[in-house]
């Protein structure tokens, strides 16, 4: 017992691990900075965030043989959702599958014969500096036309590597948290760090609290060998869900989420991508 709490002691935590990270921003104890830091980044009043609804960010299946398709945190206000996705590392088609899966939230969100649009925030937060930028904030512009951002989708990227860089004036809640989240730091390292801040010791206690759970820390050990896993699960999903049919009842509502689309002039090549209707089928809703 004395060795396993000696282990704890001196073992490095890496924040930014899927598990752990995913347990931070969803927990209560986090809440309020976690609040601040989304504010700072899409300037939404905080008291917008009052009632805000903290979910695992499970994007709508387009068939039912089609594999699941899961962003890290989702934050679901009045008018907003925002995704929120903690990269680690680095792996190909990591921003083009974030996209996606925050085009497929943004369809999903809308309401059939009706007017109404929640807007989609995509935050990805880095643990890496993939565009070699000095930014610690940037919006994200991608480089694949059909994932362009629209008046409902925007994205930022934080790059941890950056968060310390005071040439670049960022909100100050934005850069308290990026600098935790970025942390290497033991528990008890942590607790000295934070010693006096009780909005951020609550959040070491949420931390220490996991490290102590068998059965997450074993999640926790697991997640860097399994990292690849999430764009081998995305690349095959996409592909099988695509070569699926869609039953009559799914078929009318792709026909509506498309005419909304269109109305919105969304590229029609994410119209496709989103709702699974052809280049041809489009084009004559087009006509219509």
């Amino acid at each position: 017992m004395n060795e396993t709490l000696e282990k704890e002691k001196t073992k490095t935590i890496n924040l930014m691990n899927d598990a752990l990270a995913k347990s931070i921003i969803r927990s209560k104890e986090a809440r309020g900075s976690v609040i601040k830091f989304l504010s700072g980044i899409t300037h939404i009043p905080k008291r917008e965030f009052r009632n805000a609804l903290f979910v695992g960010g499970e994007i709508p299946k387009e068939n039912k043989n089609e594999k699941g398709k899961m962003s890290d945190v989702m934050c679901i206000l009045k008018d907003t959702i925002i995704i929120i996705e903690v990269n680690d590392s680095y792996y190909q088609n990591l921003f083009k599958k974030n996209a996606l899966y925050a085009y497929a939230t943004l369809v999903s969100s809308i309401p059939v014969n009706t007017g109404e649009y929640k807007k989609v925030i995509l935050v990805n937060i880095d643990s890496f500096n993939h565009f070699k930028v000095k930014e610690p904030l940037i919006p994200f512009k991608t480089k694949y036309k059909e994932l362009e951002e629209h008046e409902l989708y925007i994205s930022y990227h934080v790059v941890l590597e950056n968060i310390t860089n005071t040439n670049y004036n960022i909100d100050k809640d934005v850069r308290k948290f990026g600098k935790f989240l970025g942390s290497k730091l033991t528990i008890e390292e942590l607790k000295e760090k934070y010693k006096g801040d009780e909005e951020y010791m609550d959040i070491v206690k949420k931390v220490e609290k996991f490290m102590r759970d068998n059965n997450l820390v074993q999640y926790y050990d697991l997640e860097a060998s399994h990292k690849f896993e999430v764009e081998d699960s995305f690349n095959t999903g996409r592909d099988e869900g695509r070569n699926e049919g869609r039953n009559e009842g799914s078929r009318d509502r792709s026909i509506e989420i498309a005419k909304n689309l269109l109305n919105l002039n969304i590229d029609i090549s994410i119209i496709m991508k989103s709702t699974g209707l052809t280049k041809k089928e489009i084009m004559k809703l087009q006509e219509n």
